[in-house]
């Protein structure tokens, strides 16, 4: 299914993100909020049901050479084919004969024949659908490959190819319905209905062939009870039907159109509103939508079913990696000129966000002297601008307001034998102060006059602040001192592994300890440290006080730069410290059968739970960048920072709470250890109260209450569901039936009968408790008499013995 996006959208950027937002495109189709960009990652914020829209009103298409024509009805692909009473093409009939041959070599071949021969015919279907149809719609849409050889050949044209030409028009005229009129189409879209038409055929062949593969390995696993059986097919029908569900759903939204991918034909000029299944999941048609192979998986109970599945689901993000994300792009994404200057005021801030990097008037200013191009940002202007720029700061914004970080310090400093008076003076104003203060301090002994103040580019304050810094072992360059310390801190995790000299269980011990220290200061350390940060600006003041800056604002940089390489550095090691951990609890597979047993599940999702937290990871970085990553907003208050609540944040609030943890459990399950898995429990409680007790208050007091979006997407929809199916007749109906009555009555009386029996016991038991109770404390005495008469009786002993002598 091809995936659509609408130029001028909001860009892909989510929770948490600090980057600068492209200026708003001047598109038609863009013009409106509540309509949402036909993309899987891009959807609004507000989104309404595409089924409303009223079915008379016109559908408009646009081909490349500008051509505009009123888009026909496509009918159902099912009901065409399938439909005795419906019209039949001769690319319908291939369809039928080939579906139907399929379902005779099932029942003709033996088992172990079956297995093979549909698993090559799948692979050929699957190959003919990721790797055919992903070439030649990538040739389409960036050549224009199928309609430049129709023309070139002449398929469609009565004069030169009559005979092609009136094949094809039948095709399609039986086809269609009553409004299609062939010769009134573009050829681009008549292309694109043939197209169409061979598409069906791959697609049936490709899910047919599939399910009678799985089918032909269809077992009952060994030493599995009948309940787990049971369980097993509940688990498994219940992911088919709800990729069924996943399937209906996203085609009553995207339509044909984006269904059998029309944009690189001709282009749509209706808005498609996203909702339904599109704000469960990103990617859906991709992601959940192949839920069903792995609950054919589980029905079938074969691995190969599962790895087949597998195999077929990974060539399909192939397919969206390689075609439709650059087809996307090259459609509907925005072209910017290359290191675009956007100034800082036009740049978006959310109200609160805003009044943080806006503290003063005149914000956003930028300081350039003699022949350097240093672009640094200035936190405030003067402390008396003058009437302009007074003036033009009002036209900006609604006035000026104090920082939310912004507060004074009373700090003591023994720089008193400092030689210059002036610096020492301007130093203890400097220390007393937050580094906004400085900042605005130092600003004014600056004569206005012999400065140059043009504004403020976000291009340039990005690269002033970042300069290829390493995020994992991204950027790596060993000829910076901070990255040879990470390689050395990396290289010190993993030495335990070759200390021979040490015991089994005292090296786990040593790893274990080894882990907890590092997940200890990177949670609960480096979140002290931030949560200081925010609440007084604690990291900049200490290097306000201890070290000497030229520039003031200086410190909030330098500062920075030395919390971005800890962080990261801290951040490689807790994983490379619990990486060595599960490493040496891992015990390798004693058996030379892997299918025998549980190993080889337990394998297979310890790496699909690794594999889910490195994508959940690269997708947040690319949603917030490096300033989100790095919690440059603790920090930097002039980078602009807005909440967009798109790409991976747009299902979810913050996947770092739900999937956050999911490599640490991987490993856990890969291991097999009770060790790691403790660890592995402690990684995840610690980062939730990272979450919860520092980023959250610090989110709240940036943004505020009001930007912060309560439900996500998922949870959403979830509701939304719930709410209807609790409304539906189906759920009425179930409720009042006799049997579900009766089992909601008979719980209740279990609970009644349990509350009472509770009550009589502690009743019954109260007196015998207070009994025991009063023993026990004359017992109690009686020992302590006891314990003095034989201290007395002791003491008269040694007194008599000593007057016998």
């Amino acid at each position: 299914m091809a995936t659509i996006d609408a130029p001028g959208t909001v860009p892909s950027e989510g929770l948490r993100n600090r980057k600068q937002q492209p200026a708003a495109s001047h598109s038609p189709r863009s013009d409106s909020t509540e309509h949402a960009s036909p993309s899987l990652d891009q959807a609004p914020r507000e989104a309404k049901n595409s089924d409303n829209l009223d079915p008379d009103v016109k559908v408009l298409g646009r081909t490349p050479d500008g051509t505009v024509f009123t888009v026909p009805h496509t009918p159902d692909m099912l009901s065409s084919i399938f439909d005795p009473r419906q019209p039949k093409t001769p690319l319908d009939i291939v369809a039928v004969v080939s579906l139907s041959l399929q379902i005779l070599l099932y029942f003709a071949l033996s088992r172990p024949a079956a297995q093979i021969f549909f698993f090559l015919y799948f692979a050929f279907w699957r190959a003919s659908y990721n790797a055919g149809l992903g070439w030649i719609l990538k040739q389409q849409s960036e050549k224009g490959l199928i309609i430049r050889q129709v023309k070139q050949h002449g398929w469609m044209d009565a004069h030169r190819r009559p005979r092609v030409h009136h094949w094809v028009k039948q095709q399609l005229v039986t086809k269609m319905d009553k409004d299609y009129v062939f010769d009134a189409m573009p050829l681009d879209y008549n292309v694109w209905l043939m197209f169409r038409s061979i598409v069906d055929v791959i697609l049936l062949n490709d899910f047919v062939a599939y399910s009678l593969f799985a089918f032909s390995c269809t077992r009952l696993p060994e030493g599995h009870s009948v309940a787990m059986h049971v369980l097993r097919w509940i688990a498994g029908w219940t992911l088919i039907f709800f990729n069924l569900w996943v399937k209906i759903d996203a085609h009553r939204v995207v339509k044909d159109y984006a269904w059998y991918w029309g944009d690189c034909f001709f282009l749509c000029l209706q808005s498609l509103v996203f909702d339904g299944v599109y704000e469960i999941a990103p990617d859906p048609m991709y992601s959940i939508g192949y839920a069903g192979y792995y609950g054919l998986s589980l029905v079938s109970g074969s691995y190969a079913v599962l790895f087949v599945s597998l195999a077929a689901h990974f060539s399909q993000f192939l397919f969206m990696t390689f075609f439709e994300g650059p087809h996307i792009e090259r459609t509907y994404g925005e072209r910017k000129p290359i290191a675009a200057r956007v100034p800082l005021r036009q740049a978006p801030f959310n109200a609160a966000s805003r009044k943080a990097a806006h503290a003063d008037d005149g914000a956003a200013d930028v300081t350039v002297q003699d022949d350097k191009v240093a672009s640094v940002v200035s936190a405030t202007t003067p402390t008396q601008p003058s009437q302009s720029a007074q003036s033009t700061h009002d036209a900006d914004f609604e006035g000026p307001t104090p920082s939310q970080t912004e507060r004074s310090t009373a700090l003591d400093t023994d720089d008193d034998t400092s030689d210059d008076g002036h610096s020492r003076a301007f130093k203890r104003t400097a220390l007393r102060s937050s580094s906004n203060d400085a900042i605005k301090q130092h600003l004014s002994d600056i004569d206005s006059s012999s400065m140059q103040r043009p504004v403020t580019t976000l291009h340039d304050l990005h690269h002033r602040i970042f300069r290829k810094d390493t995020v994992v072992f991204r950027n790596l360059d060993l000829m910076r001192a901070n990255d040879f310390l990470l390689l050395i801190g990396a290289l010190y995790a993993l030495f335990p592994l070759i200390l021979p000299s040490l015991g089994p269980r005292a090296r786990l011990t040593l790893l274990f300890i080894n882990a907890l220290a590092w997940r200890t200061f990177h949670s609960f350390g480096l979140g002290v440290a931030l949560s200081r940060q925010s609440d007084s600006k604690w990291i900049v003041r200490h290097f306000l006080k201890h070290y000497h800056y030229a520039q003031p604002q200086d410190a909030v940089f330098e500062a920075f730069s030395h919390w971005k390489v800890v962080y990261n550095t801290s951040l490689v090691m807790t994983y490379v410290s619990f990486g060595a951990l599960a490493w040496n609890c891992y015990t390798p597979i004693g058996r030379p059968d892997w299918t025998v047993g549980p190993e080889l599940l337990r394998h297979t999702l310890g790496f699909l739970l690794v594999a889910l937290h490195c994508w959940t990871a690269n997708s947040s970085y690319e949603v917030l960048g490096p300033f989100g990553w790095l919690y440059g907003d603790f920090f930097v208050d002039e980078y602009p920072h807005q909440l967009y609540y798109t790409g991976i944040y747009r299902f979810l609030n913050n996947p770092e709470r739900s999937m956050g943890g999911a490599a640490f459990f991987g490993l856990a399950l890969i291991a097999s250890s009770k060790l790691t898995l403790l660890m592995a429990i402690v990684s995840y409680v610690a980062h939730w109260g990272f979450l919860s007790f520092v980023e959250g208050p610090h989110m709240r007091k940036l943004y505020g209450e009001a930007a912060l979006r309560k439900d996500s997407g998922l949870t959403k929809q979830l509701k939304s569901q719930w709410v209807a199916a609790k409304d539906s007749d189906l759920f009425r109906l179930a409720q009042e039936h006799p049997t579900i009555k009766n089992v909601q009555g008979t719980i209740e009386k279990v609970q009644r009968d349990a509350a009472e029996a509770f009550e009589e016991f502690f009743r019954q038991s109260k007196p015998r408790f207070e009994g025991m109770l009063e023993e026990t404390k004359v017992l109690l005495q009686q020992s302590k008499d006891r314990l003095l008469i034989g201290a007395d009786d002791a003491s008269l002993v040694t007194k008599i013995s000593s007057q016998g002598k």
